[in-house]
């Protein structure tokens, strides 16, 4: 069932921002990575990140079917964020014009970092490729902005 956003939702997608994707072992020990963009419906059903390949694979390993899967977006300016959960949809190489979406979207975080004093020439020697898209079907949203009551549901 599609999730409709509300505003402060809105803001944190729509804001530079940066995120981390995760889901657990058969041991139940969380397995994380970063990703440098993302995509989604709205309203929303899905959430796609965009990885580094190589950094996201141990946690493709650990994906199935019945995968969970969290992803976590903060705002880089003043740390509002959101944590979609839900389950494992897909995966799959990204290419060229879905490339330079992504691209587009880590550019965004390089101007925020440069206010904070990290070069953009850091950024410009990343070789994005090869980078995947993990898929996610979201099922619940929960505001996890470092405040009183943070993990509060959204949806």
């Amino acid at each position: 069932m599609a999730i409709i956003l509300n505003d402060f939702v809105k803001e944190v997608l729509t804001s530079p921002c940066y995120g981390f994707v995760c889901t657990i072992n058969e041991s139940n020990q969380p397995v994380m990575t970063r990703f440098f963009g993302f995509k989604y419906d709205d309203p929303l059903e899905t959430l796609t990140v965009y990885t580094f390949k190589k950094d996201a694979q141990r946690v493709i390993d650990e994906l199935s079917d019945s995968a969970k899967l969290a992803a976590t977006v903060s705002n880089a300016m003043d740390f509002k964020t959101i944590q979609f959960k839900g389950t494992y949809q897909r995966h799959y190489d990204v290419a060229d014009e879905e490339m330079n979406y992504a691209r587009e979207c880590n550019a965004k975080q390089v101007e925020i970092m440069a206010m904070f004093g990290i070069s953009k020439e850091v950024f410009a020697s990343w070789h994005f490729e090869p980078s995947v898209a993990i898929s996610i079907n979201v099922e619940e949203i929960f505001d996890q902005t470092p405040k009183v009551n943070a993990g509060n549901k959204i949806n």
